[in-house]
């Protein structure tokens, strides 16, 4: 019988998958027994109504700071003002992180569980902890800077209005590297993430996988509708233009219509001329496109049982919790073959792995509209899959495993002296090695 631990849950608030998947595994763990109070760290902008931890946690405490804004012109003066604005507001926020890690340390927690979706200020208190921390890594970081890399010396006035705002990303990006070395234990959410931590940065993670709540997520008896769902943000990285292209490559007689569901409010999105270049781009192409804002679980089940296929073609996602999702439904998924859909989904069997094209994934896709009973074995086969390896039961039992090691690895290491709270630890003097406060 594992013991039952008092645990620091650390988090940026955010509103994607990681911030579903972390409450599931706060229900999970509390559910067992486990005591797990909730720390909210941001710098900028924090979401608290989406999956909200609060609700199974015993005490909650929130650090954010909203960031600075301006409107200068000329465009590249006030982006560089915006940086030193930046740095300047980080700064008298290490110093509140700083005295929130001795709170931390002084309440006697067992662990502390990270929350790392990059950027993460989660990571922010990490250097100055005693406590032994697990970060969860839901995304490698900095696997975005191959982008702002690729655009090579700037050629236009927007580019140089980009710089002191990919100069900001890629400094978070770091600061969260160092910040991961100094971790007890690193998971990782699929062998992708766990490849490129060791490729990057030289660190060891070990794959905890998701999970899926089975019984939310089920095939209802609801019909199939010639409808293909696609849900996720509405930026770029999430590549909804290319099911766009996809279903454009698709007869008009035979051609479904794609739904969006995304976390983000109507009033509020991450990226408005994504958003807006979208619609357009479906007009254009004869798509019909309906886009559903902030819809609650049921709605998300009641979608992924409706549609034909799951289409999931972000750039490189580390895990991606909806193509399980899918399965669980009874779903067949149609992505690209990379990043975390490797581990999910068994090309042709519980759906299929194309490469980045729209003719392939138009292909693909029309290919299960036009045997419903291929469809129908996909989607049965994919709700086995789920089942036998994809339960929160067994995630859970997996996070145990390597927590009860970690504090096992450390609750009898004594060091004589105790990093100074003005500054992180040393990075030759590992977080386990450090005493712990009671």
């Amino acid at each position: 019988m594992t013991d039952r631990w008092r645990i620091a849950w650390l988090h940026s608030g955010g509103h994607g998958g990681s911030k579903r998947a972390a409450l599931e595994m706060v229900r999970q763990l509390t559910g067992r027994g486990h005591q797990v109070d909730e720390y909210l760290i941001r710098l900028g902008t924090a979401s608290r109504e989406h999956w909200p931890l609060s609700q199974y946690v015993g005490a909650t405490r929130e650090l954010v700071h909203r960031l600075p804004s301006t409107t200068i012109r000329p465009y590249l003066l006030g982006a560089w003002l915006g940086y030193f604005q930046r740095w300047l507001a980080e700064r008298r926020f290490l110093a509140e992180v700083a005295s929130l890690a001795t709170t931390i340390d002084g309440r006697g927690y067992d662990l502390i569980h990270v929350d790392a979706c990059s950027p993460s200020d989660a990571l922010l208190v990490v250097p100055w902890l005693r406590t032994p921390a697990i970060a969860f890594y839901h995304g490698v970081t900095g696997a975005g800077t191959e982008a702002e890399a690729a655009r090579g010396w700037p050629t236009s006035y927007a580019d140089w209005c980009r710089i002191p705002r990919d100069l900001w990303i890629r400094r978070r990006w770091r600061r969260d590297d160092r910040a991961l070395g100094r971790c007890t234990a690193i998971l990782t959410n699929s062998r992708f993430s766990n490849e490129l931590l060791a490729t990057r940065l030289g660190l060891p993670g070990t794959v905890c996988h998701y999970g899926v709540d089975l019984a939310a997520f089920a095939p209802g008896p609801v019909p199939v509708e010639p409808m293909v769902f696609s849900p996720g943000r509405i930026v770029a990285a999430k590549q909804h233009h290319l099911v766009v292209d996809a279903l454009a490559s698709i007869a008009p007689s035979a051609r479904p219509r794609l739904v969006i569901a995304t976390p983000e409010s109507r009033h509020q999105p991450e990226d408005p001329g994504y958003g807006t270049a979208l619609t357009r781009r479906a007009a254009q192409k004869s798509v019909e496109l309906d886009i559903i804002w902030q819809p609650a679980e049921s709605g998300l089940v009641d979608l992924y049982r409706r549609a034909a296929a799951l289409a999931f073609v972000p750039v490189r996602e580390p895990f991606g919790l909806v193509a399980i999702e899918a399965m669980a439904c009874g779903t067949p998924v149609v992505g690209v073959r990379e990043g975390g859909l490797l581990d999910s989904v068994i090309d042709g069997e519980t759906g299929w792995l194309v490469d980045r094209d729209p003719s392939a994934i138009g292909a693909a896709i029309e290919r299960l509209l036009a045997d419903p009973e291929r469809r129908a074995a996909m989607g049965r086969a994919a709700r086995r899959h789920v089942e036998e390896h994809w339960s929160w039961d067994r995630h859970t039992d997996h996070y145990e495993a390597v927590a009860a090691s970690v504090i096992d690895r450390t609750s009898s290491t004594r060091a004589t002296a105790a990093p100074p709270r003005d500054a992180p630890a040393r990075a030759d003097q590992p977080i386990g090695a450090l005493p712990r406060a009671r």
